[in-house]
């Protein structure tokens, strides 16, 4: 059952009966077992009776198959062998790995098993039972559009975000939803202060572009970035805001989240 060559892990032993009939131990086991230090200990606390016919009473105890690995039983039968067996009975040793087991049996027949003999089935995962983690990522698709009055067909998607900043992007108005855009982001507490996004791009995008313009995924990644930038941090990127970009802002039309009239 178990490979013995296998030292890694400390083997234990246990006492099962190896055939049908059922576990049973003959006098002369139970003769021994009356001598012994555990047993007399089990005696004395109650744990195996002193009245009556005490013989059946340890033979009942080491039937109970947690207590099959009782050191005193374990000597019995390597010091017996099979004269320690009852009529029915064909007592022997295994051994296991772990400290954990269980005793099966099947008409007397008995067997040893271990939480590793177990094979277990996964449950497949299917739509209904799949875990579903809440997300907190932040989209594009949560910003406010406008179009500029000013600048014609410029629109300009809006959004606020936990940190006390705004993040800005501009695109031609027929490509609100592709791209490309620019970005510019400003200080909520300092609503003169824009951060120059030439500078945190550079550190947040591969490849950044010098023309300034971005992709949908690269905007999001900013977003996303820039939401878990503390104060100290930002205020390292602030500049004064120019009339021209407070103008452009200012001067909007209004459309839905989605992006459309």
């Amino acid at each position: 059952m178990v490979n013995s060559t296998d030292k890694k892990e400390k083997l234990h032993k246990v006492v099962v009966n190896d055939c049908y009939g059922g576990f049973g131990l003959s006098r002369r086991a139970i003769a021994y077992l009356k001598r012994q230090p555990e047993v007399i200990e089990l005696i004395k606390q109650g744990k195996i009776e002193n009245t009556g016919n005490i013989n059946d009473y340890i033979a009942s105890y080491f039937k109970d198959t947690d207590n099959r690995s009782n050191p005193a039983l374990i000597r019995c039968v390597e010091i017996l062998g099979r004269s320690a067996s009852g009529e029915f009975a064909n007592l022997k040793i295994e051994k296991f790995k772990g400290d954990k087991f269980k005793i099966a049996e099947y008409d007397g027949w008995e067997s040893v098993q271990t939480p590793n003999d177990i094979k277990w089935t996964k449950v497949k995962p299917t739509e209904d039972n799949k875990d579903k983690k809440p997300t907190n990522r932040i989209s594009m698709e949560n910003m406010m559009w406008v179009v500029s009055k000013s600048i014609p067909s410029v629109a300009i998607g809006t959004l606020m975000l936990k940190n006390g900043i705004t993040v800005h992007v501009t695109c031609p108005e027929k490509n609100m939803k592709s791209g490309p855009y620019k970005l510019s982001v400003v200080c909520k507490e300092k609503e003169t202060d824009v951060i120059p996004m030439k500078d945190v791009t550079a550190s947040l995008v591969k490849n950044h572009r010098k023309d300034r313009k971005y992709t949908r995924e690269q905007v999001e990644l900013v977003m996303n970035t820039m939401s878990k930038m503390p104060q100290s941090e930002i205020e390292k990127y602030t500049k004064p805001q120019s009339a021209k970009t407070v103008s452009m802002y200012n001067n909007t039309t209004s459309y839905s989240r989605t992006g459309t009239r």
